[in-house]
């Protein structure tokens, strides 16, 4: 399955974040189509995970495209004082 999870802080807040599919369509060899992600923070009391929203990714490819493949990290990849997340997929052209 394309999915891939990486924890980030955001603001002082650890948070989880998982990039996977939008949708799904039978005609993808996967089933998977499109790009988004869905970020949580973490209880500190239960170690739940909530949900904060999810949000869709503006990828070329349009969210009708078939999504093989996605993994997503997180780091200081410029001088920020926060983190940022690196997402590299793969994807089949909308059909």
């Amino acid at each position: 399955m394309p999915f891939s999870i990486a924890r980030a802080a955001v603001l002082g807040t650890p948070r989880v974040f998982v990039a996977g599919p939008a949708g799904s369509n039978s005609s993808c060899p996967t089933g998977f189509t499109g790009l988004q992600f869905e970020s949580y923070t973490v209880d500190p009391q239960s170690l739940e995970l909530i949900s904060m929203g999810t949000f869709s990714a503006t990828i070329p490819e349009g969210q009708g495209a078939c999504l093989h493949g996605v993994d997503v990290t997180s780091g200081r990849f410029t001088t920020s004082l926060h983190d940022q997340l690196l997402v590299a997929y793969g994807m089949q052209g909308a059909r």
